[in-house]
């Protein structure tokens, strides 16, 4: 198997299925709107949203497009690095967390924020670093500029580690298929700030987000894995590490 293809793989595999989501942060631009009060979120916007209950304040920017391209992707560290320090954010990158999860691979790619009229508001690089431990789900961090403040009221908790918030999430996302029937539970729990009904599976799937978000220093660092079996403290332990 060639880099690529295991590029490929690892990405995928973000996904609740090889089905499930549209490739994440492709080469092919995804498109994200702003969540709205419904908490429907259309499939394809899930991996490119990434930041648990996040929401933004109001402001011009309507949606975001995001992208990256495999090729740009790399399993070198050092290189890596350089690409970190050209972003201001070497010092974010680790090559092992304490936990055991260890650097597997990095990619660039970019963020734009559009207004309803489509006209770029604002616009930034992404770095999206991989980590890995062995029988373990993939972690994915996400260094994405920061144009606008988030929101956090609704995180499952949050704790300030070196005078930076950090908000820890753990979601619940129901994936179902484009012609599915809300039961009386989704209904009953359309309301829960955790809950989220995803549309464009072939199939309904059940997956559980979780992950931590913080910002600083005009960056939004957001890490992510589906079905992690993680406690609270082992993710605010990898962000006091991120933070030292």
């Amino acid at each position: 198997m060639d880099f690529k293809e295991m590029y490929k793989e690892t990405v995928d595999g973000l996904r609740p299925s090889s089905e499930l989501v549209n490739r994440i942060r492709s080469n092919k631009e995804v498109e994200m709107r702003v969540p709205n009060k419904k908490k429907m979120v259309v499939l394809a916007l899930v991996a490119c949203m990434l930041v648990g209950t996040t929401a933004f304040a109001a402001s011009r920017i309507t949606r975001y497009v995001g992208w990256s391209n495999p090729n740009s992707a790399t399993v070198d560290y050092d290189e890596t690095v350089k690409v970190a320090e050209k972003m201001g954010v070497a010092k974010d990158i680790l090559q092992q967390f304490s936990n055991g999860y260890v650097f597997a691979m990095s990619n660039v790619g970019g963020t734009t924020g559009l207004d309803e009229k489509g006209n770029t508001v604002a616009e930034g690089e992404t770095l999206e670093v991989t980590y890995t431990r062995e029988n373990s789900p993939d972690i994915n961090l996400f260094i994405d500029p920061l144009f606008e403040t988030g929101d956090y009221s609704n995180a499952t908790e949050a704790r300030e580690i070196n005078g930076v918030m950090v908000y820890y999430n753990k979601d619940f996302y129901k994936f179902v298929p484009a012609d599915y029937k809300m039961t009386e539970e989704d209904q009953a729990r359309m309301d829960e700030p955790h809950f989220y009904l995803s549309y464009g599976s072939s199939e309904v799937e059940e997956k559980i987000s979780e992950g931590i978000v913080f910002e600083t220093d005009n960056k939004i660092y957001n890490m992510f894995c589906w079905d992690a079996n993680m406690t609270p403290d082992e993710w605010f332990a990898m962000a006091e590490e991120l933070l030292q």
